[in-house]
């Protein structure tokens, strides 16, 4: 093996070290109930972690190993999956991504305890997902996104709200970039906001 390979195969295997080192932690908050959330009330802190979380979910999918080696649109294509819901239980069911369905919780979202991932439904699971999304994505395009997120086509313009609903109500949403930049979008003037969003990128999203 010469140099060069040697080098890309550390990189790769120090790339997926760090992945589960992030899995690890988003986990152990998730158990030990760290994150701070008073849903309904002014006084609501979003913890790095749910920004931790949502850049290591990315990185997952990105890492996923599907069958039939296809693609993240290509395997909802061909699984009929219609949410995100069905594409982390699939996904978790297939030994894709290396979590169990608890990872998909978020404050107020309770995680799913049971043992069988059959049983994994929209209560215990706080992220939404874009399909079509590639390295040419402009931006500012959400690949992944808290379920208090959402968007709608106003005169043909896509235009994002919050709905009063957990994980953070009206206040803020999470949400990880085509970039792979995870930020947090606060709800003061977010009505305003300019989306490289096209009305029909909508039909592309996955929510619970």
């Amino acid at each position: 093996m010469d140099a060069t390979n040697t080098t890309r195969l550390a990189m790769g295997n120090l790339k997926s070290v760090l992945v589960v080192l992030a899995v690890v932690m988003v986990l152990a908050a998730l158990s030990v109930g760290g994150f701070v959330f008073t849903h309904g009330g002014r006084d609501v802190s979003i913890p790095e972690s749910v920004r931790n979380q949502a850049r290591s979910t990315a990185l997952l999918l990105q890492e996923a190993r599907l069958q039939g080696g296809v693609d993240l649109d290509g395997y909802v294509a061909t699984q009929a999956i219609v949410t995100s819901t069905e594409l982390w239980r699939r996904l978790v069911q297939d030994h894709a991504l290396g979590v169990d369905m608890a990872w998909f919780a978020a404050p107020g979202v309770p995680p799913f305890a049971g043992a069988d991932a059959a049983g994994f439904s929209a209560s215990n699971n706080a992220w939404c997902v874009s399909l079509g999304i590639t390295t040419n994505s402009a931006r500012g395009m959400p690949l992944l996104f808290t379920r208090n997120l959402h968007f709608t086509n106003v005169d043909g313009v896509v235009r994002a709200y919050l709905e009063e609903e957990a994980p953070f109500g009206r206040t803020a949403a999470v949400m990880v970039d085509a970039g792979g930049t995870a930020r947090t979008i606060k709800g003061a003037g977010i009505e305003r906001l300019a989306w490289p969003l096209a009305p029909a990128d909508l039909d592309r999203m996955l929510r619970p």
